[in-house]
């Protein structure tokens, strides 16, 4: 197992070839990519990473003098965020940002125009991006393979998101890295299938012969060979019954699926992949234990604890990496749009709000036009039950008076 092209000291930016099965041609010095395309596991969690990610709307707040927040969308970064480039929509850049991350461990975004006066985000492909002399606290130059020419780019015009490897001078680890037995275990077992599915029906065993049979000539026993496998071979041998003579008989040698196990380890394979990339195995439909109640608590855990991290990095990274760029950046900070993914359903707010405010919130026409019905007279005014009032329009309490002098006063 070797890396196709490495430069310099070797970090993963650099490292666009890792070899899986060195005997299968397919898969011999192919890249993250290529198994990113070729895997289906590694994709669906790869695809379910960046959709749900790419889906969360990156906004940007400025605080307030009393812990209160305004949302700022007329700044610069603001506007680079929702825009980040004349051709790519925000939604794809920010779903191509998180799949590098998920497929090559590190993905870098390149910050165009002066510090301070950015005018667009280009996503730059990992494996098209060289570090030169990379160290613990960075790069000396990157240089971008585009076009047939070699681009020199300053760090400082780099955004370089990564996920933690031991070596501080790469610039990520790829999940792919700690799958390679997985997939090569996968490629292997595909290949089994495959054998099968193209051998058909045919009864794998031997075809024993009796010595009362008298001699066998090379050339009978090579012709009955032939016959046989081109009888009984394939799809279309389905159903088929051998014929044997001059008192043969065949014993089954073959190992199945079911004693091979392939199903049990196909399943293992996937939850491994499942847990590589932290995602809850309901999500990716790996539903052997899934119940209508743990996968409603997962999918809340879904963005506090398999996403959260991710979104937070992103955070933090585009904090460091452009918004201090600006000179009123400190009163101002980043966050994805969690909290409008963990809200429930329209029932489960309204039994909320409701519970909150002590009264409906909705007047009757407003409920009917969610009806599609025609409005009705009187039906604009927010109703109230009888037995609540408001706090400033509650009578004041009753003040006891003595319509006489206490006993034993004296006048």
């Amino acid at each position: 197992m070797q890396a196709v092209r490495a430069a310099g000291n070797g970090p993963p930016s650099a490292v666009t070839g890792v070899s899986v099965l060195p005997s299968d041609p397919i898969f011999l010095h192919t890249d993250y990519a290529a198994i990113y395309r070729a895997h289906p596991f590694i994709r669906t969690c790869v695809d379910f990473l960046s959709r749900n990610i790419g889906q969360l709307g990156l906004h940007l707040y400025r605080r307030g003098p009393d812990n209160s927040r305004e949302r700022e969308r007329t700044h610069p970064v603001a506007r680079l965020l929702e825009y980040p480039n004349a051709w790519t929509p925000r939604y794809d850049h920010m779903l191509a940002t998180v799949a590098d991350l998920g497929i090559y461990g590190v993905a870098y975004w390149l910050k165009w125009g002066p510090a301070g006066a950015r005018t667009a985000l280009v996503r730059i492909p990992p494996f098209a991006l060289e570090a030169i002399e990379p160290s613990a606290i960075g790069a000396l130059r990157y240089e971008w393979s585009i076009g047939g020419t070699r681009l020199s780019i300053d760090p400082a015009d780099i955004i370089r998101f990564r996920w933690f490897d031991p070596d501080p001078a790469r610039a990520g680890l790829p999940p792919i890295e700690s799958l390679r037995r997985i997939v090569a275990e996968d490629r292997a077992a595909a290949a089994h299938r495959q054998t099968l599915w193209q051998t058909g029906a045919r009864i794998g065993g031997v075809v024993e012969r009796p010595k009362e049979a008298g001699v066998w000539s090379p050339e009978a026993r090579d012709r009955f060979r032939t016959q046989w496998q081109e009888r009984y071979s394939g799809p279309a041998s389905i159903g088929q019954v051998p014929v044997l003579e001059d008192g043969m008989q065949f014993k089954p040698v073959t190992m199945s699926l079911a004693d091979t196990q392939a199903s049990d380890m196909r399943a293992a394979n996937i939850e491994d992949i499942a847990r590589v990339y932290q995602i809850p195995a309901p999500m990716v439909g790996i539903l052997a234990h899934a119940t209508y109640s743990n996968v409603r608590e997962q999918h809340k855990h879904l963005y506090q604890d398999c996403l959260g991290p991710i979104c937070v990095q992103l955070e933090d990274t585009i904090a460091l990496s452009l918004l201090a760029e600006w000179d009123d950046s400190d009163p101002l900070y980043l966050e994805f749009n969690i909290a409008e993914k963990l809200k429930g359903s329209f029932e489960e707010q309204a039994r909320a709000i409701q519970v909150l405010v002590g009264r409906p919130v909705m007047t009757a026409n407003e409920g009917r036009a969610r009806l599609n019905l025609p409005n009705v007279a009187n039906g604009d005014e927010l109703m109230s039950p009888l037995n609540m009032t408001v706090a400033t329009d509650a009578p004041a309490p009753p003040v006891d008076e003595p319509d006489h002098a206490p006993r034993g006063s004296v006048h």
